[in-house]
């Protein structure tokens, strides 16, 4: 969803410095599913999802928070079954 380069990165490495500061108590908030309340919030694609957990996993990190499961698909239900 953030389309800078240096904000990712950014972002990335605070995941890491602050999981390994929070172990398991630690939860990342990943994009919406769905168009929420306000109608204009974008949506996570499928793929984008399944690059955020994998890169979570990798991190050890065991929650993930995805926002507006009334999108939940077959296609998203297929990639968060393999991170379960």
């Amino acid at each position: 969803m953030i389309k800078s380069k240096n904000a990712q990165n950014s972002i990335k490495k605070i995941i890491i410095k602050k999981s390994k500061q929070y172990k398991q108590y630690f939860q990342v908030g990943l994009g919406t599913i769905a168009i929420g309340i306000l109608g204009n919030e974008p949506i996570l694609p499928p793929k984008n999802l399944e690059k955020d957990l994998d890169f979570i996993k990798k991190q050890g990190i065991e929650i993930a928070v995805i926002f507006r499961l009334g999108g939940l698909n077959k296609e998203y239900f297929k990639i968060i079954k393999k991170y379960l």
